[in-house]
């Protein structure tokens, strides 16, 4: 059989090709069509780079487990009566181009939203803070914990919500003090800790524009790695250069301490 490589293959055979969802038989023959058309080819390596980029963002996500909810869900769908396949009308490759843009740009819009408002700028923040002051050795803190009333009330004044650090020394951690830092939704918070070692802890703080409660969740974002959570608005997260179990112990400590 030969293909010419001047004929267009639709839009919706090539996700369909892309997904998997061809029979053996069907995606043989696409395999075929593919091979012999220059565009189709770019577009599915371009497809399958996307799909790449976005494993890598959500990888930590990935790994978490499915919340209750989800699976009461999944669990209610396999019970109900199986529907029949889906099958995609025949229209215009334009067409059809044009509704795959506007599905995915409202599901990647959806994630968006539903995830990078308080995970994403929740750990970029205490990444970031933690990267700025966790090795800063003249100026480390702005209030010292020998100050530690003035310390929770000047953060409660300034982020909106009042935290009481948790006391860490358990885990052989001791308050240094804390700061007030600039951040995507207003003023956050930063308070230090320090072992015998010299090794530190940071907890990250943020109150605003945050909605629910969480359990806590790992995350390693620009080379540093820790766990946060939501708690009734505010958004915590624990930082340092750990273990992921000691860093995850030390999170446990710290938020049950918070609620």
């Amino acid at each position: 059989m030969v293909v010419e490589a001047e004929d267009p293959v639709p839009v919706e055979r090539l996700l369909m090709f892309h997904m998997g969802a061809l029979s053996e038989a069907d995606h043989k023959l696409m395999a075929a069509r593919i091979d012999g058309n220059p565009e189709a080819r770019a577009t599915l390596a371009e497809w399958q780079r996307q799909d790449a980029s976005i494993a890598s963002l959500y990888a930590p996500i990935a790994e978490e487990a499915l919340p209750a909810e989800y699976k009461e869900m999944l669990e209610a769908a396999r019970a109900s009566p199986a529907r029949p396949p889906f099958v995609m009308p025949r229209i215009g490759v334009v067409a059809a181009a044009v509704a795959f843009l506007i599905f995915g740009t409202a599901v990647g819009w959806g994630i968006h939203e539903l995830l990078l408002p308080t995970g994403s700028a929740t750990t970029t923040g205490a990444a970031r803070a933690f990267s700025t002051y966790g090795t800063e050795t003249a100026h480390p803190v702005e209030v010292p914990a020998s100050d530690s009333r003035h310390l929770i009330d000047w953060v409660a004044s300034r982020v909106g919500t009042r935290v009481r650090p948790p006391d860490l020394s358990r885990a052989g951690f001791t308050l240094l003090g804390g700061r007030v830092l600039p951040a995507a939704g207003g003023p956050a918070a930063l308070f230090l800790y320090q072992n015998a070692s010299g090794a530190r802890l940071g907890l990250y703080v943020s109150a605003r524009g945050h909605n629910g409660t969480t359990d806590s969740r790992y995350f390693d974002t620009e080379g540093v790695e820790g766990y946060w959570w939501l708690d009734h608005g505010t958004a915590f997260a624990v930082t340092g250069k750990l273990s992921r179990d000691r860093l995850r112990q030390i999170a446990s400590m710290a938020y049950d301490q918070l609620l």
